[in-house]
């Protein structure tokens, strides 16, 4: 006789995301203590990315397994309306983010050193894409699908921001201007989500963000 599914507790909530987030989260705090040094890319470190994200994935699954989670509700259901639906949910994040950024650096010119700078070397068009779809479902089964989707039941805008939180927590490392992409892009997500259910134009939404942020540098 199978086990009913049970909610997430606390417990669940702070064990995943240390699984999930822990490690990047501990190296963006200490790209921040020392000053937001440039970072290189290769097909290698990305490689690196892709195994430990599975690695972390299949963890993190096989402890909601035990735990008597529905992992079917964890994944997106990928639609040709949501390819569209997430290509508008990155546009109007750069339509909300860049103009935001031009002002900050514009009033503050002294936080225009102070960002990562992403030096990309070697990096083939096959792995920007391979990375990108990796992480943007690693990122938003995660933080919206679990971590989010777990806390609405208890407040909607708790669990919006709780997940933010923990986006913005491992993007600092990016400094003032990334971390304000990535606040108004989880913003954007997480608000949409809240609003429908639906994973997947997130989840494509990242891909995207994440394929121009990788292609342009």
């Amino acid at each position: 006789m199978n086990k009913p599914h049970t909610a997430a507790t606390p417990l669940d909530l702070v064990v995943v995301t240390a699984i999930c987030f822990g490690l990047f989260i501990l190296s963006s705090i200490d790209g921040v203590i020392r000053g937001f040094p440039p970072y290189r890319v290769s097909d290698y470190q990305l490689a690196s990315l892709i195994f430990l994200e599975l690695a972390m994935t299949m963890i993190a699954v096989s402890y909601l397994r035990i735990r008597h989670h529905d992992l079917r509700a964890l994944f997106p259901a990928p639609t040709a309306k949501g390819l569209l639906v997430g290509g508008g949910l990155y546009l109007v994040t750069l339509a909300v983010a860049l103009p935001l950024e031009s002002l900050l650096t514009h009033d503050m010119p002294a936080l225009r050193g102070a960002n990562g700078t992403l030096q990309a070397t070697e990096v083939s068009t096959a792995m920007i894409v391979l990375v990108s779809l990796v992480n943007g479902l690693y990122e938003e089964i995660f933080l919206l699908g679990f971590l989010q989707r777990s806390l609405i039941p208890s407040e909607g805008h708790f669990a919006v921001g709780t997940a933010l939180l923990v986006r913005l927590s491992y993007h600092l490392y990016q400094g003032p201007g990334g971390v304000l992409f990535v606040t108004v892009f989880g913003t954007v997500v997480g608000y949409y989500y809240l609003k429908t259910g639906k994973l997947w134009p997130a989840v494509v939404a990242h891909i995207m963000g994440d394929v121009v942020g990788l292609a342009v540098n």
